[in-house]
């Protein structure tokens, strides 16, 4: 999840920013590095996808790091 990082972005939105949202459960969000699946209700953020909302400027941005970790393993 990517803001627009300006002061028009909701504070809804700001929370998420850079967090890792499951696209297929938009109620859900992990930091990255954690394994750790949680609730976006915990912590005040918006239901949905990025750029979903009216008005919404944020993006999903591909984060392919963890996918080449995974297929590389780590000391790759």
């Amino acid at each position: 999840w990517m803001t627009s990082a300006d002061e028009r972005v909701r504070d809804s939105h700001r929370v998420l920013n850079g967090m890792i949202c499951d696209w297929s459960d938009p109620t859900v969000f992990r930091e990255p590095g954690s394994a750790l699946w949680r609730r976006r209700s915990e912590i005040g953020a918006v239901i949905g996808i990025p750029g979903g909302a009216v008005n919404c400027r944020c993006v999903a941005g591909a984060r392919v790091d963890e996918f080449l970790n995974n297929l590389l393993g780590e000391a790759a």
